[in-house]
C-alpha cells in the first residue's frame, strides 16, 4: 500500500555515476533539473535531499544509478549513455531495475525528471485535480522560461486533459488551456494541431464568455495570425 504524507514527507535522491564524475551532466542536473524536482515536491509538502556518491568504475559504461529513497526504501533507476542509435528512451527493465537510455545531457535531465514524477505521483498524489492542474501549469511556466517549449507543451497537455473532459461544462480554465496548447504547437511548427486547438479555444470562449467578450476577440486575432502564417 502506498504510504501517505502522514508516514513520510521526504525523498532522498542519491546519484552514483560511473567512470568518474561527468561534469557536464552534473552541472546540468544540479542547475536545471533538481530545482524543478524540488518545486514539484514542494507542491505536495514533500522535501527533497540530493546526494552524489563516489563514482565506481564499469569499463566501457557511462551511466548513472539513481535511487529515490522514500522511508528508506530505494526506488532504483539506471540511466545509460548510448550513442550508437540503439537508445531505448522508454522505461524498460535491466535485472529488475527500471532503466532509460539517453543520448544527450538534456535527455538525461528529462528522463530523471520523468522517473521522479512517476514516483511522486504514485506515493504523494495530489488531493484534487485542481491542485494538479496548478502544479502542471507552474512546471510548464518554468520550462517555458528555460525555452524548453516541448516540455512545457507536455505539461500543458496533461492539464488540458483534466480541464477538458467530455460531458463536463467548459470553464475559463478550459479556454485558457486550449489556447495555450494551440499557441505552443504553433511555436513548435505543429500548424494543423495549433489551428484545431485555437478553433476549439475560440468556440469554447464564445460558450463561456459570450460572443462579444474581449477574450473571444483576442483568441480570434491569434487564430487569424496563425492561419495567415500557415499560408
Amino acid at each position: 500500500m502506498a504510504k501517505t504524507l502522514n508516514d513520510h514527507g521526504e525523498i532522498r535522491l542519491v546519484i552514483t555515476p560511473t567512470v568518474g564524475v561527468l561534469d557536464e551532466e552534473r552541472t546540468y542536473l544540479m542547475g536545471q533539473v533538481f530545482p524543478h524536482l524540488m518545486q514539484l515536491a514542494e507542491e505536495r509538502n514533500v522535501s527533497v535531499e540530493f546526494k552524489w556518491n563516489t563514482p565506481y568504475e564499469m569499463e566501457g559504461v557511462r551511466e548513472y544509478q539513481v535511487n529515490f529513497y522514500v522511508a528508506d526504501s530505494p526506488h532504483r533507476y539506471v540511466f545509460t549513455h548510448v550513442t550508437d542509435g540503439t537508445a531505448n528512451k522508454e522505461r524498460h527493465f535491466v535485472d529488475g531495475i527500471a532503466a532509460y537510455d539517453y543520448e544527450t545531457t538534456l535527455e538525461l535531465g528529462r528522463l530523471v525528471e520523468k522517473g521522479f514524477l512517476r514516483l511522486l505521483d504514485r506515493l504523494f498524489p495530489h488531493t484534487s485535480e485542481t491542485e494538479l492542474v496548478k502544479a502542471l501549469r507552474k512546471v510548464a511556466r518554468i520550462y517555458q522560461e528555460l525555452d524548453q517549449l516541448e516540455n512545457s507543451l507536455e505539461m500543458h497537455e496533461r492539464a488540458l486533459v483534466l480541464v477538458n473532459k467530455p460531458g463536463v461544462e467548459p470553464t475559463a480554465d478550459t479556454c485558457e488551456q486550449l489556447y495555450t496548447c494551440g499557441w505552443l504547437n504553433y511555436k513548435l511548427g505543429n500548424y494543423e494541431k495549433a489551428l484545431d486547438l485555437l478553433h476549439q479555444a475560440v468556440n469554447t470562449a464564445r460558450q463561456v464568455f459570450g460572443e462579444y467578450d474581449q477574450k473571444v476577440t483576442d483568441f480570434i486575432g491569434v487564430l487569424r495570425m496563425v492561419e495567415a502564417g500557415k499560408r
